[in-house]
């Protein structure tokens, strides 16, 4: 094997990297294995006080980092984050977007209000098709890119009292892959992760007891992920390894197996 083969194959130097939601426990891991790839990255959140955090650990680590407090959900917001990493001396443009957002609320479908299933939409798809259309514009003109977007697995299976989230990520998949097909002649490749189950900020309380057992039943590893785990497979879509990868759903779910994760108990 060549001295530089990792380097040429996996290596992001000189590159400037947004992550959307790098402030929690996925994105920020997605953060710090695009960083410690050598490129520059910028963390992008509505909580000025955890994004202020994550690039603390970051820079500790040896990482270039800066963060921009916005919200993804507005247009103007990040008009406003792509002017300023045009401007950046550590940026200049913007070769890598991951969008990592997205919000749960853990009741029957029924049950469900108008203003959640509006607010979970919001912050679940609205929150990655516009981030897709400010910086995929930017990345067209420029001839090349590479945009990750966080799906679920309940885009594909039923979970338990999740319908909007499993909605708007099965969205999330669709956008993925007619984005992919659109970008594709402008040198933009368009993919998206599918995780298992990795404790994380929104759903940390629904993996604990029963239905955490049972989750990890159907998981032929019998465990959560670590979010290490598939920031490594985000680095493998934004690096020059996957230079062919385009409008794919990568799965990273330690073997998750289920027709419908319904946690019912048999009759």
């Amino acid at each position: 094997m060549p001295p530089d083969y990792l380097s040429d194959t996996f290596g992001l130097k000189g590159q400037g990297a947004i992550v959307i939601g790098g402030n929690g426990s996925l994105g920020g891991a997605a953060a710090r294995a695009l960083g410690n790839a050598g490129a520059s990255v910028l963390i992008v959140g509505r909580s000025e006080e955890t994004c202020r955090s994550r690039r603390k650990d970051l820079r500790d680590a040896g990482i270039a980092a800066e963060f921009y407090t916005a919200d993804a959900t507005s247009a103007a917001d990040m008009e406003r984050v792509l002017a300023h990493v045009i401007h950046h001396e550590h940026f200049g443009r913007v070769h890598i977007l991951v969008n990592a957002t997205g919000s749960m609320v853990k009741k029957p479908f029924l049950d469900v209000t108008d203003e959640e299933w509006t607010s979970v939409m919001n912050t679940t798809l609205e929150a990655m098709r516009i981030p897709c259309r400010v910086f995929g514009r930017h990345m067209k003109e420029r001839g090349s890119g590479a945009i990750i977007n966080f799906s679920s697995m309940g885009a594909q299976m039923p979970l338990a009292e999740s319908v909007p989230y499993s909605c708007a990520k099965a969205a999330v998949e669709n956008l993925t892959k007619q984005l992919a097909w659109e970008m594709a002649p402008h040198g933009v490749r368009v993919n998206a992760i599918a995780p298992g189950f990795f404790p994380a900020e929104q759903n940390r309380d629904a993996l604990k007891g029963e239905r955490g057992r049972q989750i990890r039943g159907n998981t032929a590893m019998n465990r959560y992920g670590d979010p290490d785990e598939i920031a490594t497979a985000i680095l493998f879509l934004a690096a020059p390894a996957s230079t062919f990868v385009t409008g794919s759903i990568v799965e990273v779910h330690g073997g998750f197996s289920s027709v419908c994760l319904g946690f019912r108990e048999p009759d």
